[in-house]
């Protein structure tokens, strides 16, 4: 199973997350817990950019 979840920033380049677990894992809550987990990485991410990008504002 991939899954991609981009949130582009054009001021930075691009990063990669990378989530694996066993090919015959069925679990909902395992897909569920991966998907919550990338999205907060990438608001983690963006709030951090966000910020650098305010203060080195000219």
């Amino acid at each position: 199973m991939a899954l991609r979840v981009d949130r582009p920033i054009s001021d930075l380049p691009d990063s990669n997350l990378a989530v694996a677990w066993p090919q015959d894992a069925r679990s909902p809550a395992v897909t569920l817990a991966s998907v919550r987990a990338a999205c907060s990485v990438t608001a983690v991410q963006q709030a951090q950019a966000e910020s650098l990008m305010q203060n080195t504002a000219p």
